[in-house]
């Protein structure tokens, strides 16, 4: 198990430390009532 890892895909960071700092996927997050 991994926990508080930082995600980059195509350059661009998704997760830092484990907590999410990509706009969108922070706005999808929302959405679905998890942020």
């Amino acid at each position: 198990i991994c926990l508080n890892t930082s995600v980059w895909l195509d350059g661009k960071q998704l997760t830092d430390n484990g907590k999410v700092v990509d706009e969108k996927l922070i706005e999808l997050a929302k959405k679905l009532g998890e942020a």
